[in-house]
């Protein structure tokens, strides 16, 4: 159980050596907590952006399509940072090893862990995460562009309508306490 434990651990952050692992365990799970953090406040600061704008009478199609542009660069940035930093801040480089190993031992295993990545990286995590994920099976870099640009559509479609669902809530809220 040890040894199966170390190998998950292991493929994971792409170490052979404790001493690596240290390092890199160190590094990413600094990373990662930076972006989750930032993440996080970005989802606030884009309900707060939200209210206001259709406080401003903003249509939902303007919204969905800031939302987009703001979510394209975003996560471009973000693809960009994990290209460079040392660890794994998206935790989608590990999962990916992950997913390639369980394949290795059940080709129905990998494909129910990979189906499961895709839905939930489509509708939660960052379209970054996404694209980091899945690069080596989009193909050329045409192809993870317009899966890029059609990921993120989805995914702001979808946002779009729970933060249009949060001012209703907001409204509530505000309405309750006057």
């Amino acid at each position: 159980m040890n040894a199966i434990f170390r190998r998950i651990v292991d493929t994971f952050f792409g170490v052979e050596e404790y001493q690596e692992l240290k390092k890199k365990g160190i590094i990413t799970g600094f990373s990662f907590s930076a972006l989750f953090g930032a993440e996080w406040g970005l989802v606030v600061l884009a309900q707060a952006l939200v209210t206001f704008l259709v406080k401003i009478h903003w249509s939902e199609m303007q919204i969905f399509l800031l939302l987009w542009i703001g979510n394209m660069v975003v996560s471009s940035i973000i693809i960009i940072v994990n290209s460079k930093v040392d660890g794994d801040p998206t935790l989608m480089e590990g999962s990916r090893r992950l997913v390639d190993l369980a394949f290795k031992k059940s080709i129905i295993g990998g494909c129910i862990m990979e189906l499961l990545y895709f839905i939930g990286l489509v509708v939660w995590a960052e379209t970054s995460s996404f694209y980091i994920f899945f690069r080596k099976r989009l193909g050329p870099f045409p192809m993870r562009v317009i899966t890029f640009v059609a990921v993120s559509a989805v995914k702001m479609y979808i946002w779009t309508k729970v933060y249009m669902f949060g001012v209703s809530v907001i409204d509530v809220i505000w309405n309750l306490l006057k």
